[in-house]
């Protein structure tokens, strides 16, 4: 699943760890994955939320709907405390993904509607467009 790319982060290898996002936060603290439909409704913008201080360093959002390349949708800071990536996909398709941080510890997001097993001992968060 991870790529070269996915080491450019910090070098070393990436491998999955059971670093959660949200686990033992407040409600306010919790990761968010905001959904509007784009003109034409025949995709959505889905924003990826993280509160700033949830993970160390720099993250990015990594999906099936990037080739999990950790350069292509890095959280942004925000001015309202959070991080954020937006990322615009085709309705009635369903999307696997997690967060990559720097040195290459990957994070689940508690909140997502889903999971799935994604073959290198771990589990994907999945969402539904």
């Amino acid at each position: 699943m991870a790529s070269n790319r996915a080491l450019l982060l910090k070098g070393g290898r990436c491998h999955p760890t059971p670093s959660t996002v949200g686990h033992g936060a407040s409600q306010r603290d919790l990761p968010a994955i905001e959904q509007e439909p784009t003109k034409g409704h025949k995709a959505v913008k889905v924003n990826f939320v993280l509160p700033t201080d949830a993970v160390a360093g720099k993250v990015s959002v990594v999906g099936d709907f990037n080739g999990w390349d950790p350069l292509a949708n890095p959280l942004r800071p925000r001015r309202n405390g959070t991080r954020s990536a937006v990322v615009t996909l085709p309705r009635g398709r369903r999307f696997a993904f997690r967060y990559l941080a720097e040195g290459g510890r990957w994070h689940d997001d508690d909140t997502a509607e889903a999971f799935e097993p994604n073959g290198v001992g771990g589990h994907n968060a999945v969402i539904h467009i």
